[in-house]
């Protein structure tokens, strides 16, 4: 699976926020190397991160005081933080398929 550039950044910023610094260097690696696909120890960071961003997003969905532009851009960020985790889920499924 290849990820989109918005994917890669959305990865790339939720990989940021994790507190442990071997998978921070381990996505960094991947994201300069230019490679087409996604190792699973790498995919398994990505999700992790990705789990972690859905959760902060939705928590901040639940805030009182946001207006209908902030909530519609925290919702448009949680539908891409999930359809790119069913990609790479799928990916994950596909690849133990095949062992």
């Amino acid at each position: 699976m290849m990820l989109s550039a918005k994917a890669k950044r959305i990865v790339t910023e939720a990989v940021a926020s994790l507190p442990d610094s071997a998978a921070r260097e381990t996505w960094r690696a991947f994201a300069t190397a230019h490679r087409e696909t996604i190792p699973s120890d790498v995919a398994d960071i990505a999700l992790r991160a990705l789990e972690a961003a859905r959760r902060d997003v939705t928590a901040r969905l639940k805030r009182h005081g946001l207006d209908d532009d902030e909530r519609a851009d925290l919702g448009n960020d949680l539908n891409f933080i999930r359809a790119v985790e069913g990609d790479l889920r799928k990916q994950r499924s596909q690849e133990q398929a095949a062992q």
